[in-house]
């Protein structure tokens, strides 16, 4: 287990050229001058500090629990609402929804129509066959 520091630079984080003109970016705390990350891309810069403003409230190892192991619900964060924790879950829905389309997409590539392209087709089709209103 790794060792962490008591406490991180609090949020809000704000990334910023490192000079007038300069390619590279930093991070810093916002109203301050000592920065926290320097010589990043642009981008790379405002998505980490856009990542740790998000991310405020959560400890580090909860964290790194969840880039684990999204689905564990342990590793989610009590901080997380209810409306958070479907969308997390719909996410998770999707890409098992992506890659079974890829395997059917796979299976239609390689054999064309015939038997076992049929058979994955009714079983992914009865997987995600909206349920009727009620």
């Amino acid at each position: 287990m790794i060792d962490y520091i008591a406490t991180h630079t609090p949020e809000p984080w704000v990334a910023v050229p490192v000079a007038a003109g300069s390619p590279e970016w930093g991070v810093l705390r916002q109203g301050e001058k000592a920065f926290v990350l320097i010589g990043a891309e642009k981008a790379d810069a405002i998505r980490t500090a856009a990542c740790v403003n998000a991310c405020k409230g959560w400890p580090t190892e909860a964290l790194e629990a969840f880039a684990a192991d999204p689905a564990h619900p342990a590793s989610l964060p009590a901080v997380l609402t209810g409306e958070t924790r479907r969308a997390i879950a719909a996410i998770a829905e999707r890409d098992a929804a992506v890659a079974d389309a890829q395997l059917l997409w796979s299976l239609f590539c390689l054999y064309a129509p015939t038997a076992a392209l049929h058979a994955t087709y009714a079983a992914l089709a009865a997987k995600y066959k909206p349920e009727a209103p009620q």
